[in-house]
């Protein structure tokens, strides 16, 4: 089962599916957040 978390929701046709990584058929629950979640951390080598 794979659930999607994602900021924004689009109407059919307005992404072009060659952005689009998982596959609608892969996917059976959206969930919308409500805040931003930074996954991604700035490094730097001293």
């Amino acid at each position: 089962m794979t659930i999607a978390e994602v900021e924004n929701l689009f109407e059919i046709g307005e992404l072009d599916p060659n952005f689009i990584h998982t596959p609608s058929v892969y996917v059976q629950s959206i969930i919308e957040g409500k805040q931003e979640k930074r996954i991604e951390r700035l490094t730097v080598r001293k």
